[in-house]
């Protein structure tokens, strides 16, 4: 007759959720906070989502954001901007899933979001284009809540602010540029200077210097082009 001999095996199958743990909270600032936790499973983790919304006016701006794995790390970092740009409390849970389905889940707590309350940063102030005619003005302007607008006071040093103009400058993505003409100050030529004013979408504003720039002389005669000779 046919003998069965039974072993006994030391493996297990896995019915548990993956474990969360170590959660941490970092680089908070007006613009968002970073959310990061160990997640281990025998199965191996298939996929871990962090939905966040923020307490003002309960969940109508919940997003369920895929976190990033890297070995048993997961990680994503929160924008305000996904968030109708609201400062204050928010609350971003986790859930975490094996590759057999299963599921667990935990809290970051929560977490506080200070309002921006600085204005713009400028930066990267650059000048270009300087002729007798005048010079181009551009710099780089950020700011969590917007820019709203940027405008570039400008005159010449010769009889104080005689000649000042409130110019606005023309905001592309993060960058505002201003073409300054002489046409606009007096036609003066010499030392003239640009300031910059940002103002984000929240009332608060910035200011920097272009500095000092030199406009030359127009010390050339008549430009003669287009020569023509006809009816000879």
């Amino acid at each position: 007759a046919q003998r069965w001999v039974l072993y006994r095996s030391n493996v297990q199958a896995d019915f548990s959720a993956p474990v969360i743990s170590n959660i941490r909270v970092t680089e908070v600032s007006p613009k968002g906070y970073r959310v990061t936790c160990t997640v281990t499973d025998p199965s191996g983790v298939a996929k871990v989502t962090m939905p966040t919304w923020s307490v003002k006016n309960n969940q109508d701006d919940i997003v369920w954001h895929e976190a990033a794995i890297s070995g048993n790390t997961a990680t994503f970092y929160v924008r305000v901007s996904d968030h109708n740009d609201e400062a204050g409390d928010y609350l971003t849970h986790i859930y975490a899933t094996d590759k057999r389905g299963y599921q667990s889940s935990n809290s970051a707590g929560t977490i506080n979001v200070p309002e921006d309350k600085q204005g713009p940063e400028i930066s990267n102030v650059q000048i270009s284009e300087v002729t007798p005619n005048g010079y181009r003005v551009t710099c780089t302007v950020k700011d969590a809540s917007g820019v709203a607008r940027v405008k570039m006071p400008t005159w010449t040093l010769k009889d104080g602010q005689n000649d000042l103009v409130w110019h606005e400058a023309t905001v592309s993505g993060t960058t505002a540029s201003f073409y300054v003409n002489i046409s606009d100050h007096n036609n003066e030529t010499g030392k003239y200077l640009t300031h910059i004013y940002a103002s984000d979408t929240k009332g608060y504003e910035s200011g920097a210097s272009a500095g000092e720039v030199n406009v030359p002389e127009d010390t050339k005669g008549p430009e003669i082009s287009n020569i023509r000779i006809t009816e000879v």
